[in-house]
């Protein structure tokens, strides 16, 4: 059976190699955020949370509902994401 926080951290990693932004190796990035560490905080812009967002949708094949996505605060950390996506599917 899948990890679903391993999933999205993977996830996460992929869209953080994409951009190419970061100095540090992504891997080490995301390895060492907590549950509630701010995306944000890592240099993560909207832009990128919204590609994070669609990659999960497109992973696990559901859709955020659009009060969720009014407000980034409420997707903004690893913790916020595995719960929204475990309670959506079930």
């Amino acid at each position: 059976m899948i990890n679903l926080e391993e999933r999205v951290r993977e996830i996460i990693t992929g869209i953080l190699k994409e951009e190419d932004l970061f100095e540090e190796d992504p891997e080490n990035i995301v390895r060492n955020l907590t549950q509630d560490d701010d995306l944000q905080n890592i240099g993560l812009n909207s832009f990128m949370i919204i590609k994070i967002v669609v990659a999960l949708e497109t992973e696990f094949k559901f859709e955020f509902a659009d009060e969720e996505l009014e407000s980034l605060d409420r997707l903004n950390t690893i913790g916020k994401l595995v719960k929204y996506i475990r309670n959506t599917l079930g």
